[in-house]
């Protein structure tokens, strides 16, 4: 790849990745290391960490809302998600109730 593009909706997490004068907070430090690592590594000719409104990444949003909910970790087919998680409820910062969720 020759350009990189990384979209999030933290901005704690964004400036962390971008601003190397930032030392960023010890339960996130570790991943922004590893971010500023693998993109000083690499000879992107365009490298870019902006921040996202939450509602333009409800997929990451609800999954991450899901995920925290039913205590997941490890790998989770995808099949085991549920649709819901998928769509964009029109109700920011919200989803529906999980129903779906078999164990």
């Amino acid at each position: 790849f020759k350009n990189l593009i990384l979209e999030g909706d933290s901005s704690l997490v964004c400036d962390a990745i971008s601003d190397w004068t930032i030392s960023p907070d010890w339960a996130i430090e570790s991943f922004i290391l590893l971010c500023r690592s693998l993109l000083s590594s690499h000879s992107f000719a365009l490298s870019n960490v902006s921040k996202i409104h939450r509602s333009a990444n409800f997929v990451a949003h609800n999954l991450a809302q899901w995920v925290a909910t039913f205590d997941c970790n490890g790998i989770i087919p995808i099949g085991d998600i549920p649709p819901h998680v998928f769509e964009d409820s029109g109700q920011r910062g919200s989803i529906p109730p999980f129903v779906s969720f078999v164990s």
